[in-house]
């Protein structure tokens, strides 16, 4: 059989043979592939989790969590499979390079995950309504509006950190790494498997050579498989197995093995030796690994103080002092706008009452007897009643009648005087005089000078309108960089709870709406009474005649005013004032010799008013009932009827005085019933706690530690290399038998190696740089204790300075409200008509500071109480005795007691329930229209 013939069978004899061997080698590799990734995951975090286990030894440090998988609440939390995740999105111009690149093909398996339409936890909104099905594909966004959080809690702030927080994240990832690192140093000091490759392993090769006849072929296999282990004074021993096998499969299938057993044993003697420079690399992980569990525990107590106050504006207690502040500035513009309104009443009140100087005319029969001039006697109809002269005083007036249609304090010139009426006056006579008098009077009435009061007033409130709109700019800006500190989209809609400042309502709602019922709600009613009046009445002049059954009812009205005022204003201070008599006592142990006085000064000025408010009340009381009595006859003596209307009149003006009173009474009162958390460490115990305490002050004072030590371990790299070396082996000498070791193929081998140090520049120059960063770590640890020193003192000097400023604003809003109450007398009363005008602005200017007064008082009053609070968390954070419990919160007894959403008091001094509160409908722009709801001024007469 020729070659030819034979080569058919001996490529099938060939086929099979490499068949069965490739087969049994492939099937070897699959098997030697490694752990999957989801072993090697779940061991790191084994080893990880059971490290830092062992550094939570301190409460000081002792956090609650340290998983870093996040809350399935959070946004980032990621629900896929976490070894194979599906794609994020990319940016769709660089992905093509995934695909193609350089011309080549790139790996066709991308996609074999799936794509995220968004990098956010697509169940995150699930608790809130919304699902993974209402976000568009094409986006990733959430289609529709997003839910709003309503009324969020100072706790609900801080468990929303808990969850979304980006940087509590890091800062337990960085907690994970730390102690990853400290695994790997400690293997490093374990008995580790080494091979050829440093690592057990194996090689086989298939050899085959046809010559034509036959095949001559083999399979040669070596492994490798050692043990090592590194001991904290630099030596190492390594023992391991050699094994080389031979398998011929021609000739008559002969296998051939040796197998070599090794080992060694490596001592440093200078460079390199030493527990204090072989184990630097695990001291210092070990050392780090505490220390970040130290920055966690830091970490949780600054971002409490960061969520409650201390990053400024951009903090609960900062946005609510914000808000507070944009509503006492809506407050401000009501109250401007009242008394706005006010003078511009006192001067319509003038302008009803105008006059001009007009000579009498005498009579020579009897020359000292002044006389009206004849062309005055016979007015037309038209004007009769309405021009009136007085020869004693030589004026001429005119006196206008209200218009259908019309309010007191917004009329228009025809209101009072027509233009057919001017003509009419201007026609009457000729004579200069006259002409000249009469002028003056039209212009007086229908083209009046707007007072200089009023234009300020009006100046100050267009101002305000452009503060208003900065200061609720501001807050949206704020809240929305709240929502990223929190780990919240800035578009979700947000509102805060002000529960918090619930102390602060230093006048009840309950006063404001009586006050408001008593005032324009009951004049309503009492004009109801009466079918017409002039505008310019003379108060001694009768009233019309009126229906006996409307008067009575007016009174009954007006009595169930003054019982609701009697159940809810007048009892309920009374209370206040038993309130505050029961804490003087205690406050006045707290209080400077000066601010003693001035409490005590206060409180009996409080007293002997409210004294003088009751019996005033007392008096209306008497006087209404009075009044009832009387209306209950069957018949009234001719303009009884009428006086008891008009003296009705009279007590609400007096009841309206009294509630004022009673209101400035309850400002001072509460003022006084607002509690600050007490603080009565001394300077030296603060700063003795802070030395004890802070964390990051233990890791500064380690850091110089771990930079002398550097200082050994480049000192030693300047030495002498050189090592003690012992090393064997140990041979087989049956090829047929890889184990049969026999001590005549054994070597053993001992020597020394030795480097110079000669060239030593780079070695150098590290020692030396390592001495000036310990030197440099030395300050820097002094710097960072001057600093912890300077930040104890800080905050409690901000306690002392803010508790007092605390006390000064208690008595600055006492006088506010005095201010305002003497000041808004005066606006309203009846004396000033027709007076504004020659002011020289000296009303408006005390109205301007009366509410300025006012705005600056209620703000300083918050701000005392926010900043001394501020100061109270830092000087705890800094103290580093600040326990935070596993929500999240202080373990401070104001902070945990649920009372605060309920009992605590909420808006400085006379602010009026506002129509919407600040917060965010998620626009950004907060509220309606241009974001304000500021109360707008109404139509003006010029």
């Amino acid at each position: 059989m020729n070659a030819a013939s034979r080569r058919p069978l001996l490529l099938q004899r060939f086929r099979g043979r490499s068949a069965r061997r490739w087969a049994c080698g492939l099937i070897a590799a699959v098997s030697l592939t490694g752990c999957s990734r989801q072993f090697w995951r779940q061991q790191a975090d084994r080893d990880v989790y059971d490290a830092v286990g062992e550094r939570l030894d301190d409460p000081r440090w002792a956090v609650p969590r340290v998983d870093i998988t996040p809350d399935p609440r959070s946004r980032f939390f990621d629900p896929y499979n976490p070894d194979k995740p599906p794609l994020p999105p990319d940016d769709p111009r660089a992905h093509c390079y995934m695909h193609w690149v350089d011309g080549w093909e790139g790996y066709k398996g991308w996609h074999q995950f799936g794509d995220l339409m968004s990098v956010e936890n697509p169940q995150w909104l699930a608790p809130f309504g919304l699902s993974s099905n209402m976000i568009d594909p094409e986006t990733g966004q959430y289609v529709g509006q997003l839910p709003a959080i309503e009324n969020l809690t100072l706790d609900g702030a801080v468990e929303l950190a808990q969850i979304h927080s980006r940087q509590y994240q890091t800062q337990l990832e960085n907690l994970y790494l730390a102690a990853l690192d400290v695994t790997f140093q400690r293997f490093q000091f374990g008995v580790r498997y080494l091979g050829a490759f440093g690592e057990p392993g194996a090689a086989f090769t298939s050899r085959i050579t046809p010559d034509g006849i036959d095949v001559n072929d083999g399979v040669s296999g070596s492994s490798e498989f050692g043990v090592s282990q590194l001991l904290p004074t630099g030596a190492q021993w390594a023992v391991e197995f050699t094994n080389n096998t031979l398998w011929l499969f021609s000739g008559g299938n002969q296998t051939s093995s040796a197998s070599v057993l090794s080992y060694s044993l490596t001592q440093p003697l200078w460079q390199g030796a030493g527990r204090k420079v072989v184990m630097e690399a695990l001291t210092l992980a070990e050392r780090q690994l505490l220390y970040a569990a130290r920055d966690l525990a830091r970490f949780r107590q600054e971002l409490f103080t960061n969520v409650v106050a201390d990053a400024g504006a951009i903090s609960f207690l900062g946005l609510l002092q914000t808000r507070q502040q944009i509503l006492n500035q809506e407050a401000n513009l009501m109250r401007l706008q009242d008394q706005m309104y006010a003078l511009m009443s006192n001067a319509e009140r003038g302008r009803l009452f105008s006059s001009a100087a007009l000579p009498a005319v005498f009579n020579p029969a009897d020359p000292d007897i002044p006389e009206t001039p004849a062309y005055l006697l016979n007015l037309p109809p038209e004007l009769q009643g309405l021009l009136i002269y007085d020869p004693f005083d030589q004026r001429l007036r005119w006196r206008a009648v209200q218009q259908p249609g019309r309010q007191e304090g917004m009329m228009a010139a025809d209101d009072l005087m027509t233009l057919e009426q001017a003509t009419l006056l201007q026609q009457l006579n000729d004579d200069p005089a006259y002409q000249e008098a009469i002028q003056s009077l039209i212009r007086q009435v229908r083209n009046p000078v707007t007072s200089l009061d009023v234009l300020q007033i009006l100046t100050n409130y267009n101002n305000a309108q452009n503060q208003l709109r900065n200061a609720e700019r501001s807050y949206q800006d704020n809240l929305d960089a709240y929502k990223i500190l929190l780990g919240l989209p800035p578009t979700i809609p947000v509102t805060l709870d002000t529960s918090l400042l619930k102390q602060f309502e230093l006048i009840d709602p309950i006063l404001q709406s009586l006050e408001k019922e008593a005032d324009t709600g009951f004049s309503a009613i009492w004009g109801s009474a009466i079918p017409a009046l002039a505008l310019g009445a003379d108060p001694d002049e009768p009233l019309p005649p009126l229906d006996p059954d409307r008067v009575r009812n007016v009174a009954d009205q007006f009595d169930g005013l003054v019982r609701r005022v009697r159940s809810e204003i007048l009892d309920l201070i009374e209370d206040e004032i038993e309130i505050v008599r029961d804490l003087i006592p205690g406050r006045l142990l707290e209080l400077e010799p000066e601010e003693q006085e001035r409490l005590e000064t206060d409180f009996e000025r409080d007293q002997r008013i409210f004294d003088g408010a009751r019996r005033d009340f007392e008096l209306i009381e008497s006087q209404i009932d009075d009044f009832r009595e009387q209306l209950r006859a069957a018949r009234f003596e001719p303009g009884r009827l009428q006086d008891i209307q008009r003296n009705i009149k009279f007590l609400q003006e007096d009841l309206v005085r009294t509630i004022r009173t009673l209101t400035v009474i309850q400002v001072g009162l509460r003022a006084e019933m607002i509690e600050l958390n007490d603080f009565d460490m001394t300077e030296e115990v603060c700063i003795a706690q802070a030395m004890s305490n802070r964390v990051d002050l233990m890791n500064a004072r380690g850091a110089v530690m771990d930079a002398r030590r550097q200082v050994e371990v480049a000192a030693n790299r300047l030495q002498a290399s050189m090592a003690l070396i012992a090393e064997g082996n140990f041979g087989t000498s049956d090829p047929n038998n890889p184990f049969s070791f026999n001590g005549d193929n054994s070597q053993i081998r001992f020597g020394v190696r030795f480097k110079a140090p000669l060239d030593q520049i780079a070695e150098r120059n590290n020692y030396r740089a390592v001495l000036i960063n310990y030197q440099r770590q030395k300050r820097t640890y002094m710097l960072f204790e001057d600093t912890v020193k300077q930040e104890v003192r800080r905050a409690l000097r901000g306690l002392i300075v803010q508790r007092r400023n605390l006390e000064t604003s208690r008595g600055a809003i006492r006088r506010a409200a005095l201010q305002y109450d003497a000041t808004n007398e005066q606006t309203n009363d009846p004396a000033r008509a027709a007076q504004t005008a020659n002011t020289g602005g000296l009303q408006g200017q005390n109205v301007l500071q009366a509410l300025n007064s006012i705005l600056n008082a209620q703000n300083q009053l918050l701000s005392n109480w926010i900043d001394y609070e501020r100061n109270r968390l830092n000087i705890y954070r800094d103290m580093g005795t600040m326990e935070i419990g596993p929500d999240g919160l202080w373990d401070d007894p104001f902070y945990r007691d649920t009372s605060n959403a309920s009992n605590r008091p909420q808006t400085p001094f006379v602010v009026p329930p506002a129509p919407a509160a600040p917060g965010d409908s998620g626009d950004g722009w907060g509220r309606d229209g241009d974001g304000l709801g500021a109360p707008e001024l109404g139509p003006l007469p010029f």
